[in-house]
């Protein structure tokens, strides 16, 4: 590609929803690359072959709690856990919930807080087992502590007790050992922090929950998949310009010159 287009960028990406999600704001189609380390290596190699004008989009994961961002000067992270939680945290979110019913925001909410409030309270217990098992090296077994398992559908709220027994059953350990765990690195997230914590996957499935029970459109978005791309769909070009990922491209662009990674966004929805 770079032999017909001098100023080719490529961009090296996580997964297939990564693509879907930059394909129509960048000028060339992102590279898949399943997973996050891959990105790294692809770059690391690039690197040392000499070829320039490359970039990576990642995940921040935990690595900014922990302080392990990867230092590469042609990687760029979310803001937040992830790029789910970057959307979740800009106006597509109530523009989402407002689709499905014109006061959603207000029946979800009742107290005045807002949606992306309210759905990163409930993530957040899921996302603080998911740094445990991180810690302990353990897999998260994802169909056996989601929100699917644990979050009751007509209140929109968290069982968080019986969440947190069943993860000591899987961890084989007592529930005083994890609930001492979880106070911790709770006290390590407060306001904003929290969404370094807060995981897509249970953020999706959460606005899907709230979808299919307060809100009663199940049929509107039938899978999480749905609600993904829905989400990714009502961004439009202001929401764009707020995301950390976007300026910090922007940025990249100015360290290169010559190249050009960003196309000028243009709303979606312009009625929205």
């Amino acid at each position: 590609m770079r032999a017909s287009h001098r100023d080719f960028v490529g961009v090296f990406v996580e997964g297939p929803s990564d693509v879907t999600m930059w394909r129509r704001w960048l000028r060339y189609r992102p590279v898949s690359c399943e997973g996050k380390p891959a990105v790294l290596a692809a770059l690391m190699n690039l690197s040392t072959e000499g070829v320039d004008g490359c970039v990576g989009i990642v995940d921040a994961d935990f690595d900014r709690l922990e302080g392990t961002l990867p230092e590469f000067p042609d990687l760029v992270l979310t803001e937040n856990h992830d790029m789910e939680s970057d959307l979740a945290c800009s106006p597509a979110l109530e523009a989402l919930l407002s689709n499905v019913a014109d006061d959603a925001v207000a029946r979800l909410c009742p107290s005045g807080t807002r949606p992306r409030d309210a759905v990163a309270a409930l993530a957040l217990p899921f996302g603080l087992l998911r740094w445990v098992f991180r810690d302990r090296k353990a897999q998260f077994p994802e169909g056996r502590l989601g929100p699917y398992q644990f979050v009751d559908r007509r209140n929109w709220s968290v069982h968080a007790e019986d969440l947190y027994a069943e993860a000591a059953r899987v961890l084989c350990t007592d529930t005083w050992t994890l609930s001492e765990e979880l106070t911790k690195k709770r006290k390590r997230v407060d306001g904003e922090r929290m969404w370094s914590v807060c995981n897509g996957h249970d953020v999706i499935r959460l606005v899907r929950l709230a979808i299919e029970g307060p809100l009663g459109g199940s049929k509107a978005y039938p899978n999480d998949e749905a609600v993904a791309a829905a989400l990714q769909n009502l961004v439009d070009s202001t929401d764009l310009a707020a995301l950390s990922v976007w300026r910090d491209l922007g940025r990249w662009e100015e360290r290169n010159p010559g190249y050009r990674v960003r196309i000028e966004p243009r709303p979606v929805f312009p009625s929205r």
